[in-house]
């Protein structure tokens, strides 16, 4: 599959969003929306052998959130794996937001993401990269690699980990799960 060259404005949710696929390269895209605050930029979800480079991103929500279905659909679902992320940029004017995330939706997991050369920046950008997960979506995530790239301006810092992302209300009757992550890696990330 193959994204290349597209100018995308202002959607009304997630801007790109690759759902069960295999293959796919997602090339000079400019996605752009200051307008909602539940638009990511690119969110493959369920998907590997995934390659995103060279795109600039502009969001108010985060600029590339991994994801992998929500909570039963999720569990029935494929990991997203095996994804690059590489000579990109994430600008967030005034969101909050990371500019690589996984979650929240990830209950099928998120697996082996190797992010390089990338920059990040903007008044809204919150973390580098932001992991998402709570018990009621379970999953895993783990070997996420990113380096060698910048963060112009940060609001908050560079990595976040929340196992207790909120959702709203909890389920009535919800199964519990263990929401895990390990082999999270950082080197040469400069802010």
């Amino acid at each position: 599959i193959l994204i290349e060259g597209l100018n995308v404005i202002n959607t009304l949710f997630w801007q790109v969003h690759p759902l069960s696929s295999r293959n796919i390269l997602i090339r000079g895209l400019t996605v752009y929306d200051t307008a909602h605050h539940t638009d990511d930029g690119i969110d493959p979800e369920s998907s590997s052998y995934v390659v995103m480079e060279g795109n600039s991103v502009t969001v108010l929500d985060d600029g590339t959130a991994i994801k992998s279905g929500r909570n039963l659909d999720g569990r029935y679902r494929d990991p997203s794996e095996n994804l690059i992320i590489r000579n990109s940029t994430f600008f967030n004017p005034n969101g909050g937001s990371a500019g690589i995330s996984a979650g929240s939706e990830n209950s099928g997991s998120v697996i082996n993401v190797f992010a390089e050369n990338n920059v990040f920046g903007g008044d809204g950008t919150a973390y580098v990269l932001k992991i998402k997960m709570n018990a009621y979506r379970g999953g895993t995530v783990h070997d996420i690699y990113v380096r060698n790239s910048t963060i112009n301006q940060t609001i908050r810092g560079i990595v976040n980990f929340d196992t207790n992302y909120s959702e709203g209300a909890p389920f009535a009757q919800g199964d519990i799960f263990n929401p895990t992550m390990y082999n999270i890696y950082l080197d040469n990330v400069n802010a």
